[in-house]
């Protein structure tokens, strides 16, 4: 709690909703989507998916077969982020309806 109320103002100057708009702004990731960035990755998801693996099954996976590569492993959640957000990159649209229907 001390470092919030440091970080936003100190004792006399924090405001909850200002506090609250700062760390919303700090929250922002500009960087790109990791199954954008690297398309073997990207492969290797929509070849665990196409299996009907769950995203926790795929990101299990890939660290078994490529263990000593940090640039191949995702999060059950990043799969599903790409899965359900809408926008730039991501899976395919083909793998995202063959494993919705």
């Amino acid at each position: 709690m001390s470092r919030e109320v440091g970080r936003n103002g100190g004792c006399e100057g924090y405001r909850a909703t200002v506090a609250q708009r700062a760390t919303n702004k700090r929250a922002c990731r500009p960087k790109e989507r990791k199954l954008v960035v690297w398309p073997k990755l990207a492969g290797e998801v929509e070849a665990g998916l196409a299996k009907r693996w769950s995203p926790a099954e795929v990101s299990a996976r890939l660290a078994v077969d490529f263990p000593s590569d940090p640039e191949m492993r995702v999060s059950a959640e990043s799969i599903y982020c790409s899965l359900y957000l809408q926008g730039k990159g991501g899976l395919k649209k083909g793998l995202i309806r063959e494993l919705s229907g």
